[in-house]
């Protein structure tokens, strides 16, 4: 199922060099509600592990859209995308933005979403909704002199913890791509059978021992699924963990016990924060202490579980 890849040795060599020295889009536009531009923004907050005690992260009022929270490993620093849509723009403008921790000391990486730190901090997997392809920024180079590509048209990606990368590729049909820049291998979930999904969404997370992938999948009938791929040992499997609308974000607990994601209530329209247990059939539980009032559109845990990233749209005069 392993290949060689001219590509992933490239990154191979890139990787190496630096540590010598010292150390397109299948679609365009995040998961979002349809709002009226002047009256909804979206803003990125951090909360306690529950969704309570929210309060927002930034204060980058230009960037009406901000979402894809990423933190580093270490703690120190969070990655998101975002765009100006008061100003005309689209996803395709998307820049990420690399903060502290605080919030503050915002730097800009040009043509870059859906951010992922490497193990160590100092670089970041993107996409390019501009350039196309799946690709590598070192977090020290907002200039983005030295882009590595990781794959031409790949699309969405998360950077596991023991280095490996994983994106969406629709070559010769949809699929889930698993490079290891080390090793210089590239698998791919479904491999020996035909994939069952039409799409597969951005935002995927790997599970803190890096042996399974949850995403969500539209099967060829339209049925839309909550997926947990094993991509560790000689054959994938994969496990249908929840069928119904659910968004297109995922954050893995780093000890592994839940998994958070957003769907619709039964009787409301506003997405909210779910959790469910990877090893289980319990269904969706509610987190406990979120805004109600909120429609969420991104999440993401903190390195030690504590915490958690949302993007979330409220009324611009209640987001500020």
């Amino acid at each position: 199922m392993a290949e060689q890849s001219g590509m992933v040795r490239t990154a191979v060599a890139f990787v190496l060099a630096s540590a010598i020295l010292g150390r397109m889009s299948l679609q365009l536009g995040a998961e979002e509600t349809q709002e009226e531009k002047d009256e909804y923004s979206t803003r990125l907050f951090i909360a306690d592990s529950d969704g309570s005690n929210m309060r927002q992260l930034t204060n980058l009022p230009e960037y009406q859209k901000q979402g894809s929270p990423s933190w580093s490993l270490d703690g120190k620093l969070i990655a998101f995308d975002a765009w100006k849509p008061q100003a005309g723009e689209t996803f395709s403008d998307c820049r990420v933005i690399v903060v502290d921790a605080d919030g503050k000391n915002p730097r800009e990486f040009p043509d870059a979403a859906m951010p992922s730190f490497s193990p160590g901090g100092h670089r970041i997997a993107v996409s390019r909704p501009a350039a196309g392809g799946v690709w590598v920024i070192d977090v020290n180079d907002p200039q983005m002199a030295r882009p590595i590509q990781v794959d031409k048209v790949g699309w969405g990606t998360d950077w596991s913890r023991d280095g490996r990368i994983v994106f969406v590729s629709r070559r010769p049909s949809m699929n889930l791509t698993v490079v290891n820049i080390v090793e210089g291998t590239v698998d791919r979930i479904f491999d020996k059978e035909p994939s069952p999904y039409s799409n597969i969404q951005w935002n995927m997370a790997w599970s803190p021992d890096g042996k399974r992938v949850v995403f969500k999948g539209t099967t060829h009938d339209g049925k839309q699924h909550v997926v947990i791929a094993t991509v560790a040992g000689p054959e994938p499997r994969t496990v249908v963990r929840f069928e119904g609308n659910a968004g297109t974000s995922f954050a893995w607990h780093p000890d592994g016990s839940r998994i958070l994601f957003l769907m619709q209530p039964p009787q409301g329209k506003l997405y909210q924060i779910y959790w469910i247990a990877p090893d289980t059939k319990e269904p969706p539980q509610l987190l406990a202490g979120q805004d109600e009032r909120r429609h969420y559109s991104d999440v993401s845990y903190s390195p030690d579980g504590k915490q958690i990233l949302v993007s979330c749209h409220k009324r611009t005069p209640q987001a500020k």
